[in-house]
């Protein structure tokens, strides 16, 4: 019945299942229903991320670029590329500037070149293992 099986669809969009109790044949039904339903979403997900991939790959070969290859390592090598280069200025000042790298530091510590070692603060050791975990 429709009317009654409407009210079980909403529990399930609302994600409140776990207030209804389901009998053996029931949960065998959900079981396959919710296979169905990934089936469902994932397949068109997948053909319209893999269009979107030709596409691009294809927009990349008429303008003379290589596209980039799964697992080809693309941003580790232009991260590469950039070391040495102090970054861009920021728009909003050297204030903006100095803050930017103070943060940095604070995240990521100061590199001792001597040493190859990253010293941290202790307040930055504290505030790293708060925001990790």
């Amino acid at each position: 019945n429709y009317f009654t099986s409407i009210s079980y669809t909403f529990i399930h969009l609302t994600g409140d299942f776990p207030m209804v109790e389901y009998g053996l044949w029931g949960r065998i039904v959900c079981f396959f229903m919710v296979i169905a339903a990934v089936g469902v979403v994932s397949i068109p997900s997948g053909l319209i991320a893999s269009g979107f991939t030709e596409i691009v790959s294809s927009k990349a070969r008429k303008n003379g670029e290589q596209p980039a290859i799964v697992g080809d390592d693309w941003y580790e090598k232009r991260y590469r590329d950039l070391e040495g280069q102090s970054p861009p200025s920021s728009p909003l000042g050297p204030r903006v500037d100095q803050m930017q790298l103070s943060v940095h530091t604070f995240l990521n510590g100061a590199e001792d070149r001597s040493e190859g070692a990253v010293k941290r603060s202790a307040f930055s050791r504290f505030g790293r293992k708060m925001l990790i975990s």
